[in-house]
């Protein structure tokens, strides 16, 4: 097999496409640049995400809240369906009801919707719920797109994820009522689909907490071109990438989260979290989205805390700021 024909295979595009984006002629070079953008791209389409009992067996590490917690908790799955501009959308739900020794009997219902990071599982978010349960919280998990259940649907690293957590966040204000507390939890990719959909679930919802989300896919693709140190034509790269991405119906550098930030009502209330050694999503993207949020807004690093370790490494003070901003709020 040639190289052209090589090329072609890895990225799906045509020689002429190809000399289009400002790819030079076929080579290894070339090509070895088109295999990590197809490993990428196919990478996003259909992460799969991390078995169940991964997020179970983990709490104890990972965060506050503990197997017995879980255990005591009575569940229910509830499956609902909506329509999107590509397609319908079937979501299984798995509510963990507030045990009884939290439950508060003040007649206010209170929910919060957990938002998986990327090629991670819905269970994982459950270490977060210890920090609303004890407030009177039931908590409720589901599959992203291209994970675990959800993995017939292509993963778009929250383009379209943000109209899923908006339905969601709608169903779940019609069935806990008018007068109900809700409200969503997300971490690093769940975050930037809960960022990207701020404008809408804040008609849905009373408050959003997000964990090292990143505010736009073109930081990630910068990080990688750094990687490719071989290939001296960083543009060509980020365009190819690009149009590689298109397959699954979008554009790396359409996803800008902080776009969803700045479009956020101003008295709606966000809780922002990030490590300070974060190598993955880089701990500015949070502070540049602080100062894209007008009006009701608060920010904590944590110094020591790499990728979505925040929690783990401060749990007592974690757990005390996510409470705090709840009660600040009115949210408790």
């Amino acid at each position: 097999m040639n190289f052209e024909t090589l090329e072609t295979r890895l990225t799906g595009l045509t020689g002429k496409e190809l000399a289009a984006l400002g790819a030079g002629e076929a080579s290894f070079r070339e090509c070895l640049a088109a295999a990590i953008g197809a490993f990428l791209t196919n990478m996003t389409k259909h992460p799969g995400g991390l078995p169940y009992t991964f997020g179970l067996l983990t709490l104890p590490v990972m965060g506050n809240t503990s197997w017995g917690d879980v255990k005591s908790a009575r569940k229910k799955n509830k499956s609902i369906r909506f329509q999107g501009d590509r397609e319908t959308r079937k979501v299984l739900l798995t509510y963990y009801y507030c045990p009884e020794q939290y439950r508060r009997n003040d007649g206010k219902k209170r929910v919060v919707l957990m938002s998986h990071g990327f090629n991670s599982v819905s269970t994982f978010m459950l270490r977060y719920w210890r920090n609303y349960m004890e407030l009177g919280y039931d908590c409720v998990i589901f599959d992203q797109r291209g994970h675990k259940k959800a993995a017939d649907y292509l993963c778009t690293m929250g383009g379209r994820e943000a109209f899923d957590l908006e339905q969601i966040a709608k169903f779940l204000r019609q069935e806990y009522g008018a007068d109900a507390i809700v409200g969503i939890q997300g971490e690093s990719y769940g975050s930037a689909t809960a960022y990207l959909a701020l404008p809408d679930t804040s008609r849905y919802t009373d408050f959003t907490v997000c964990d090292c989300g990143y505010s736009n896919m073109d930081e990630l693709a910068r990080w990688i071109e750094k990687l490719l140190f071989f290939y001296p034509d960083k543009e060509v790269l980020a365009r190819l990438i690009d149009k590689m991405s298109l397959a699954a119906g979008f554009k790396f550098s359409d996803v800008k989260p902080i776009r969803g930030v700045r479009d956020c009502p101003a008295n709606y209330p966000l809780l922002m979290i990030h490590g300070g050694i974060d190598f993955f999503v880089p701990t500015h993207m949070t502070k540049d989205m602080y100062e894209a949020k007008e009006g009701k807004k608060q920010m904590k690093i944590y110094p020591l805390a790499f990728h979505a370790l925040s929690q783990a490494l401060y749990r007592k003070d974690y757990h005390d700021l996510v409470q705090g901003f709840l009660k600040d709020n009115g949210f408790d």
